[in-house]
């Protein structure tokens, strides 16, 4: 008898411990158990205040675990995931809906991104959703943009997807001069900006042309500090246009016989043949 008592304790604390382990698991979908925010009547909310700050800093963390780019070039990391939370308020499940890297950079939504993020999400806390005043599963999308320019990286938060190539951070360019003795002009000439771009393979396939206008922010050195989408015609090509005039030198706008920062519209031509 007393052998048996032992024997089921050991039986009881192993089930224990395999219980208060139990990771995050990576789903395909689970959307009919967990219910969406219209569906509930109070939505689960971060317990600690400053999760949005403590969240941005993760995911800047991770890119920089990735290697991000050092060099004074501009690039995008855009993160979804959507987040099943329990009754008691724990991320139990994940789903990556979309993942999107700088030119160059690809990852498995389940490799390392994912195994990164997993550890940290663990540690995050919600005060769970309720219905009719009852604790139910609750799911949530979490959209992340990092935009790092000229080596300046910043997080923002987004309630929907956003596309990429449409996605412009809240940039102050009030101490950029819009006319100048003498205006900014690429090295080698517009055909400078045109030889960067790399036609989208989307956009190939569906047989998209037309023109991409952008606002590119130079400063006194003739280095582009930001660019802003104006006009775009979508299908990638937006995200295109912005990188090749990122990548390209400038020489600086003069006011004066100084030079200052300007800020210049640039048509961006994609034509197929």
């Amino acid at each position: 008898m007393k052998t048996l008592l032992i024997s089921l304790v050991i039986v009881l604390l192993l089930f224990a411990c395999k219980e208060n382990s139990q990771k995050i698991e990576v789903i395909e979908n689970y959307d009919k158990e967990y219910l969406p925010e219209s569906e509930v009547t109070v939505p689960a909310v971060p317990v600690d205040e400053s999760f949005n700050d403590e969240m941005k800093e993760t995911f800047k963390n991770i890119v920089e675990k990735l290697g991000q780019e050092k060099e004074a070039t501009a690039s995008v990391y855009s993160f979804s995931y959507r987040l099943y939370i329990s009754e008691n308020g724990k991320i139990e499940k994940i789903k990556s809906i979309k993942i999107d890297l700088p030119e160059g950079r690809v990852y498995s939504p389940q490799s390392d991104i994912t195994k990164l993020l997993i550890p940290e999400m663990e540690k995050w806390k919600f005060d769970p959703a309720t219905l009719s005043g009852k604790n139910v599963k609750y799911r949530k999308d979490l959209n992340v943009y990092l935009t790092n320019w000229n080596g300046k990286p910043r997080v923002e938060l987004a309630d929907k997807i956003v596309d990429m190539g449409n996605f412009d951070m809240d940039f102050n360019g009030d101490d950029y001069l819009v006319k100048v003795d003498e205006m900014p002009m690429p090295v080698g000439g517009i055909k400078a900006i045109q030889e960067k771009i790399v036609y989208p393979e989307k956009a190939k396939n569906e047989g998209v042309e037309g023109k991409v206008f952008v606002n590119a922010f130079i400063n006194e050195n003739g280095t582009v500090d930001h660019v802003k989408l104006l006009k775009g015609i979508g299908y990638g090509c937006d995200k295109a246009a912005i990188n090749a005039v990122t990548k390209t030198k400038f020489t600086p706008g003069k006011l004066g016989g100084k030079p200052v920062k300007v800020q210049v519209s640039i048509p961006i031509l994609f034509k197929l043949g």
